[in-house]
């Protein structure tokens, strides 16, 4: 499948900004209600003026949560892969406004360290929508009647915490856990693998955590200056002071401190200038597709080479020899694991042996053949196995599990049967072969679980650089799907202009060609919006899978938004010019 999306499950903006008068502050408001987040940070709106005379600082932070628990039972149920071989990509897209953008602002993405409540709040202009101390999280309170330890709220940090790790958002470097908007107004784009991995209890680095979501704020050097000698009756850091409720429209108040100096973070090495305004669709948008979510990436696993088996060449390095064969443990149409515990994943191997045709071709006789030894999955005559198996090893190859109820083996194969003598025309060649999958290595106690079949192939080289254009039609596609279904799309490849002979078009099908590399994008018809564009990065997680009967792929339709019509379309990788190719054709369905 090799996407699905995990949209926020809570999110809220908290703030310490000047209502309008600029003389009290907006620290008891809430706003998990509203379609919108913001990020910004104001130095020097106002001048404060007395003995402690200073510019103002004012901050606005974002808090948001996904849902783990619903992460955690899709990996159980294997929908997404283990922990290591996926990543996980949280998206966060700009809420176009007409006020001033932060250029060159640092976004974090932080893990929180305490739990929040979402509230019901709305207004983010005059932060009327306060809390009273009851539900909602604001810049003082993470939930009813309970306090931050630190006014603004408390995250994780890399000194805090080492097994957290940060990642850096597209296009920037990435040692940190800043996302760099140049212009002020890209969407964020952010690898959290670690800290997801974490949550779930799935990190290879170790220890999970409870998920509370992420605190989304500027970078410390860009958050306004203030400096806690610069708050009156106090010699303490603002971070630590206890806050009181007062009945100032639901504001907050610290201990003997003036409304302008409340809920004020001290930041001696901030920013003395402004970074306003970023903002982002919240979880409550209209827009389906501009929510924020996390995307579960990974490399579709389906590479079955059954269809397109080559016989070992001196043409290729060994590397490119080796070719994979799948085994399916389908029942009643679920993939299941292998009962016994010796077979993965509880234990042990799967094996692979074999075998070529009778003599008309219609089973396997005859003893395993002699495969091409690589000193791993085949290892060579010389290699012993316990003592005396030492001279049959080499047609043997060991598999291993993908995933729940598939089972993979890479070899290589000369072709030849023996060893020809004399003139090297004498040489037979295999026309088909049976490869018997089972447990054991001796043939005594083995348990043999199937026996599949496959037409290896001889390479062809060519003279001159290949042109090819190919005709691609989706055999399956189906106009209207559920939003609660994952829709397989099984294509039909073939060349361009292909000509068949009289023989063959009497007495075939066109051959469904098998293309390694190919991708998928997906766009809402009716406004052109792309909604899952080309994964061909490092994840590759729009990649087409294959196996014998040719290329397909798995698409959740859960991604998408019903009610709408969307175009399919495919790019085929062009390796004579080194770049991909978009093909002509668009498939087009619902989603109700």
């Amino acid at each position: 499948m090799g996407i699905k999306k995990y949209f926020a499950s809570a999110d809220t903006t908290i703030t310490n900004a000047f209502r309008e008068d600029l003389t009290t502050r907006g620290t008891g408001a809430n706003m998990g209600a509203s379609d919108v987040l913001e990020v910004f940070s104001i130095y020097g709106q106002t001048k404060l003026t007395g003995s402690h005379s200073d510019y103002s600082s004012e901050l606005s932070r974002v808090l948001i949560k996904f849902p783990t628990t619903e992460m955690s039972k899709d990996r159980s149920k294997g929908l997404i892969p283990k922990s290591g071989s996926m990543s996980w990509v949280l998206k966060m897209y700009n809420a176009p406004h007409g006020q001033t953008v932060p250029r060159n602002a640092k976004i974090m993405f932080i893990p929180c360290k305490q739990d929040w409540e979402e509230g019901h709040g709305l207004d983010m202009e005059e932060y009327r929508d306060t809390t009273r101390d009851g539900e909602g999280a604001n810049w003082m309170n993470y939930a009813q009647n309970k306090t931050w330890n630190r006014m603004g709220g408390e995250y994780y940090t890399a000194s805090a915490d080492s097994a957290i790790q940060y990642s850096a958002s597209k296009g920037i470097d990435n040692i940190g856990n800043e996302g760099k908007l140049s212009r002020g107004y890209e969407d964020i784009e952010i690898d959290v693998s670690c800290i997801v991995e974490q949550w779930i209890g799935g990190s290879p680095a170790g220890g999970s955590k409870s998920n509370y979501g992420f605190g989304v704020f500027l970078t410390a050097s860009q958050e306004s200056h203030w400096s806690s000698s610069n708050q009156p009756g106090s010699t303490t850091s603002p971070a630590n002071f206890s806050p009181n409720y007062n009945d100032l429209g639901g504001a907050y108040s610290l201990k003997s401190v003036s409304k302008a100096f409340r809920g004020v973070l001290h930041n001696v090495h901030g920013a003395k200038t402004s970074y306003y305004t970023k903002k982002f669709f919240g979880r409550g948008s209209e827009h389906f597709f501009k929510r924020p979510t996390i995307e579960a990436r990974w490399k579709p696993t389906g590479r079955d080479d059954r269809g397109q088996f080559y016989f070992s060449s001196s043409l290729l390095t060994g590397q490119e020899n080796l070719h994979t064969l799948y085994f399916y443990n389908y029942f009643k149409g679920r993939l299941r694991d292998l009962p016994e515990p010796s077979r993965p994943p509880a234990g042990g191997h799967i094996y692979v042996t074999v075998y070529s045709g009778s003599s008309d071709n219609t089973y396997p006789t005859g003893s395993g053949l002699v495969l091409v030894g690589d000193g791993t999955k085949v290892r060579k005559t010389s290699d012993a196995v316990n003592g005396t198996l030492g001279a049959a090893i080499q047609t043997v190859v060991t598999g291993g599990r993908i995933s729940a109820g598939i089972y993979t083996a890479s070899f290589a194969i000369t072709g030849a049967i023996g060893v020809p003598t004399g003139n090297p025309r004498n040489a037979k060649y295999l026309t088909r072969c049976w490869d018997v999958w089972h447990s054991g290595l001796n043939t005594g106690s083995q348990t043999q679980y199937h026996t599949g079949t496959f037409v290896p192939k001889h390479i062809n080289v060519s003279n001159v650089a290949p042109q090819t254009i190919h005709v691609t039609s989706i055999t399956n596609l189906k106009s209207v799907y559920s939003d609660k279904e994952i829709g397989r799309f099984r294509l039909h490849v073939r060349e361009k202009d292909w000509s068949p002979n009289i023989y063959t078009r009497a007495s075939a099908e066109i051959e469904n060609k098998i293309v390694e590399s190919g991708s998928f994008r997906m766009y809402r018809i009716i406004d052109d919006l792309s909604v899952v564009p080309y994964g061909t990065g490092s994840d590759e997680h729009t990649y087409l899978s294959y196996d014998a009967s040719g290329n397909f792929f798995d698409f959740d339709m859960k991604n998408l938004e019903k009610g709408y019509a969307y175009g399919l379309k495919l790019a085929y990788y062009n390796e004579s010019v080194g770049d991909w190719a978009e093909q002509p054709e668009t498939f087009k369905f619902r989603v109700e």
